[in-house]
C-alpha cells in the first residue's frame, strides 16, 4: 500500500550538518514481511563539520521521519577509519557488535535528536553512533 506524503507539509532541513557531517555509514536491515515494516540497524561515522566550535552540549540533529527508535548508542571502542574495508562485510560484523553506550535523544515528525552531557568537550573525531530503529 503506498503512503501518500504532503509536500506542503514537509519541513525544510533541521539537520545541524554545519557542526557534524556524515562521512560513512552502515545499514543493517531487516524486512519483517508480517508487519510490514523494516527493522535495523544504522552506524554513523560524524566528523567535524565546518562549522565546529567549541560546543557547550554535545547534540546532533538528523532529519527524519516515520521511525521508531529503540536506541542510540556511541560505540565505545576506537575504530580506524583509515583500515575499514568496505568490501569486507566481517568489518560491518565486527563494527556492529562492539559496545556501545546509551545516549539521550528524542524525536518529533521530523528528526532524532541526539543529547549527551558527557561528551560535551570532546575533540576526539570520528564519533561513531548507532541508532537501532523501526519503520512505523
Amino acid at each position: 500500500m503506498a503512503v501518500k506524503v504532503n509536500h506542503s507539509q514537509d519541513l525544510s532541513l533541521a539537520a545541524n550538518y554545519n557542526q557534524f557531517e556524515i562521512f560513512h555509514h552502515l545499514l543493517d536491515l531487516r524486512c519483517d514481511l508480517s508487519r510490514n515494516v523494516f527493522q535495523g540497524c544504522l552506524v554513523i561515522f560524524l566528523k567535524q563539520g565546518t562549522d565546529w566550535t567549541d560546543l557547550t552540549e554535545f547534540r546532533v540533529v538528523l532529519d527524519c521521519s516515520d521511525l521508531e527508535m529503540a536506541a542510540v548508542e556511541e560505540i565505545t571502542d576506537s575504530i580506524d577509519t583509515t583500515d575499514l574495508d568496505l568490501a569486507n562485510y566481517s568489518w560491518m560484523n565486527y563494527i556492529l557488535s562492539l559496545p556501545g553506550r546509551k545516549l539521550n535523544f528524542t524525536m518529533d515528525d521530523w528528526t532524532l535528536t541526539i543529547k549527551d552531557n558527557l561528551s560535551k568537550y570532546r575533540t576526539s573525531f570520528p564519533l561513531v553512533l548507532r541508532l537501532s530503529y523501526t519503520t512505523s
